[in-house]
C-alpha cells in the first residue's frame, strides 16, 4: 500500500491570498456554500477540498485509510519503543559497563537533539521520494542501533550509537502526523491524531515495562533484542494508563468540541478553538510534578508516586495531540516544514534537560528539582492562554509570508 506524499491537497479550491490560514468554513449553516459536504452530515464542509483524483488520499476508501493509519501507528510504536527501552535498566547498564548514569542520560539527550536535527534531512526526502522509503530507512536504522547498543562499552561509543539512533528516529517526530493530516479531513483529524499521541507517548511508557521484564529474565543486554517474562519495571504501567486516559480525552471530546465551536461561530472554525482542550494541564502538570518529586523525597506510599506519573504522562499525551493538530491546521500547506521547526526546538530543549538531569537532581535534591520543574511546567502549559486570545492576530499577520512559502 502506498502512503500519501505530504504535498498539500489543493483540489479545486481557489485560495484567496487574503484568507487567514487556520480559519475555515466547517459548518454550512444555511446550505448555500458551494463546497463538498460530508455524506452522512450534509452540513459539514470537507476541509481540505478533495481533488477528483481517485489516488488522492482524501478519496481513499475507509478501509484503505485505516490500513494507512495502522502502518503509520505501527511504525510510531516500534520506533518509540526502541528509543525508550533502556529507561528501566539504566542501573543495570551502568553497573555492568564503564558508563555512569550521567553518561547514559547525556546519551539520551544527544538522541533527542539529533532526532530534531534529523528532521531537516528526512522531511525533504519524504517530500521528494515519498514517505514509504523514509519510513523503511528509519525503521531499519533503529533496528540496527538496537543490535549495536549491547556492545557499547565506552562513553564515545555510547554517544555515537545514541546520535545515530536519534537521526534515524527523526521521522517519528515530524512525519506520522503529516500522514494522518493527509488522510483525514479537519472534522475527523482530531480523533485520529489521538491515535498518534497514544502511539508516541504510549510506546515510551510501555517500553520500560517490557525492558524490566526482559532484564530480570535474560539480563539487560537482551532488552535491545526481544521480549521475555518476569516482573520488574511494572511501575511504568501507571504512566501508560495515563497516556491512554489523555488520548481517550482528546479522542472523545476533540471533534465534537470543534463542531460545537464552529456552529456557535456562524459555521467558521478557528484553529484556536481546539486549544481550549489544552487548559486542564495548566493545573494537572504542576500538581503531578509536585506530587512526584515531593512524594519521592518524603518517601510517601508508592501509590502516590505512581499516581503522579499517571497525571504527568496523561497531560503529555493530551498536549501532543492538541499542539500538533493546532500547528497542522494553522499552516496546513506548509505543515511539514512547520513541524520540522517545532521538533527542532522541542528536541533541543529535551537534549538540554537530559544532558543536565543527573547533575540537576543531585545538586538540588528530588524535592526542589521537581518543584522547579512544576513551576516551569505551569508557565509552559499556561502559554496556551495568550495563544487562544491572540493566535488569530498572529495568523493574520503571517498571511503573506504563509502563501509565499506555500508557493500560491
Amino acid at each position: 500500500m502506498s502512503l500519501p506524499n505530504s504535498a498539500p491537497h489543493v483540489g479545486t479550491v481557489n485560495y484567496d491570498q487574503a484568507q487567514v490560514p487556520g480559519t475555515v468554513y466547517l459548518i454550512d449553516l444555511d446550505g448555500h456554500l458551494n463546497a463538498c459536504h460530508e455524506s452522512r452530515h450534509s452540513d459539514i464542509v470537507l476541509v481540505p477540498t478533495p481533488s477528483s483524483d481517485p489516488d488522492d488520499p482524501l478519496n481513499w476508501s475507509p478501509v484503505r485509510k485505516r490500513v494507512g493509519l495502522l502502518c503509520s501507528i505501527t511504525y510510531c510504536t516500534t520506533v518509540g519503543i526502541c528509543s525508550a527501552a533502556l529507561y528501566s535498566v539504566l542501573g543495570d547498564i551502568s553497573a555492568n559497563s564503564d558508563l555512569s548514569l550521567a553518561d547514559l542520560n547525556a546519551g539520551t539527550g544527544y538522541m533527542f537533539l539529533f532526532a530534531g536535527i534529523g528532521c531537516l534531512a528526512f522531511q525533504p526526502l519524504a517530500l521528494q521520494f515519498g514517505k514509504r522509503p523514509v519510513y523503511l530507512m528509519s525503521l531499519l536504522g533503529n533496528l540496527g542501533m538496537m543490535l549495536w547498543a549491547p556492545y557499547t562499552t565506552s562513553k564515545g561509543e555510547w554517544f555515537a550509537s545514541k546520535i545515530l539512533q536519534g537521526l534515524f528516529s527523526a521521522p517519528l517526530e515530524s512525519l506520522c502526523e503529516i500522514t494522518i493530516a493527509d488522510l483525514y479531513f479537519v472534522h475527523e483529524r482530531g480523533f485520529y491524531m489521538s491515535f498518534y499521541a497514544l502511539a508516541l507517548s504510549g510506546s515510551s511508557m510501555s517500553a520500560p515495562i517490557f525492558a524490566g521484564l526482559i532484564a530480570a529474565g535474560q539480563s539487560w543486554k537482551w532488552v535491545f533484542y526481544g521480549f521475555s517474562t518476569t516482573a520488574i519495571g511494572a511501575s511504568f504501567v501507571a504512566p501508560l494508563l495515563g497516556v491512554f486516559a489523555g488520548s481517550a480525552y482528546t479522542a472523545y471530546f476533540g471533534n465534537p468540541w470543534t463542531l460545537y465551536q464552529a456552529r456557535k461561530n456562524n459555521g467558521i472554525l478557528e484553529a484556536e478553538h481546539r486549544l481550549w482542550l489544552l487548559t486542564p494541564p495548566i493545573m494537572l502538570l504542576p500538581l503531578g510534578l509536585v506530587l512526584w518529586g515531593v512524594g519521592a523525597a518524603q518517601k510517601v506510599h508508592w501509590f502516590g508516586v505512581l499516581f503522579a506519573m499517571f497525571i504527568v504522562s496523561g497531560t503529555s499525551a493530551l498536549s501532543v495531540q492538541g499542539s500538533t493538530t493546532y500547528c497542522i491546521e494553522s499552516y496546513h500547506l506548509i505543515s511539514g516544514q512547520a513541524m520540522v521547526s517545532i521538533m527542532l526546538i522541542r528536541n533541543t530543549m529535551s537534549f538540554a534537560v537530559n544532558y543536565g538531569l543527573t547533575t540537576w537532581v543531585t545538586n538540588m535534591g528530588l524535592q526542589n528539582a521537581f518543584i522547579l520543574a512544576a513551576v516551569a511546567g505551569a508557565f509552559q502549559t499556561a502559554s496556551v492562554l495568550p495563544v487562544i486570545k491572540w493566535g488569530k492576530v498572529l495568523r493574520k499577520r503571517s498571511v503573506s509570508t504563509y502563501f509565499k512559502y506555500a508557493n500560491l
